[in-house]
This record gives structure tokens, sequence and C-alpha cells, in this order.
């Protein structure tokens, strides 16, 4: 059933191990998050992992998941909201491979919020690869920009390679 799902790493304490799926599926994963807006300039991650730095996941499939998150509220001050499946920020070398997302993510705001939605998250420097999606994804933000993608919504130095959406 729905469930506020604290996701696994914060910017603060990031997750640093390795996941090791073996080929298993976590299914029917569903998140609704929903939050009033606080103080500005902030990174909200909402999905199975949170933040992930320098993490190898792989040989995991997330099936039928439905994972959606509403911002609400205006401020002052802009805020980055990333909605995924597997991580919301991947950073330092991190590594998702051979993992697979089926499901709907879903991003929405009524604040001064970029949302940022997609199956794998967004990333700094991290490497995606051997990598499936089959998701029906979408994001809306009233007051900034808001990017979607199947794979990574947004990018800096990371390598995607050998994935597909469907």
């Amino acid at each position: 059933s729905e469930y506020n799902w604290e996701p696994i790493g914060t910017a603060e304490e990031p997750f640093t191990g390795s996941i090791d799926g073996n080929g298993y599926v976590l299914k029917n994963l569903k998140i609704r998050a929903h939050t009033d807006v606080g103080k500005g300039d902030e990174i909200t991650n909402q999905a199975f992992i949170g933040v992930a730095s320098g993490a190898h996941i792989k040989n995991l499939g997330i099936v039928d998941a439905s994972i959606s998150y509403y911002l609400k509220g205006i401020i002052s001050k802009h805020n980055f909201c990333n909605v995924s499946g597997f991580v919301g920020e991947g950073k330092n070398s991190t590594v998702i491979e051979k993992c697979r997302f089926t499901g709907t993510i879903t991003g929405k705001s009524t604040s001064n919020t970029y949302i940022r939605a997609s199956a794998f998250g967004c990333h700094n420097g991290t490497t995606i690869k051997n990598c499936y999606v089959n998701a029906n994804i979408s994001g809306t933000a009233d007051y900034l920009n808001t990017m979607v993608a199947g794979i990574a919504a947004w990018n800096e130095n990371t390598t995607i390679e050998n994935c597909y959406v469907a």
C-alpha cells in the first residue's frame, strides 16, 4: 500500500555501499509523498535511494512501481526536486548497472521548484550502463522549469551506455 518512504541516504549521509540484487526485483513499490515547501535553495530527493556517493548498484529491478512527489507553497528562493525510481542524486563515481525500472513517476510543484523526473535520477560523475526503462514519466512545475527523461533528467560528467527506454 502507499507509504511515505524515507529514501536511503541523504545529502548529509549518502548511501556509499553496494547493492547486488542478484536479478531479484522490488515489486509494487508505491511512494506518495507530499511536502509543504520549506526554506528554499534545497534539493529534495524522492526515490528508493535519496543520495548515493561512490555507491555500486547492480542486477536489481524495480517493477510495477508508482512514485509521485507533490510540493506546494510559494517561497522566495528555488528548490530542486528529484523524483526517481532508483537514485534521486548520484555522485562521486556511483555506478548503476544491469538494472531495470517499470511503472510510473510523477513530479508536481506549485512552488519555486525545479521538477526533475526520471527512472534513474540526476547525476554528477556517475556511470549508468546496461539499464532498461519502461515507464510513464511526467513532471510539472508552475514557476520554474521541468526536466523529464527516461534514464536521467540531469547529468554532469556522467556516462550513460547501452541503456534503453521503451
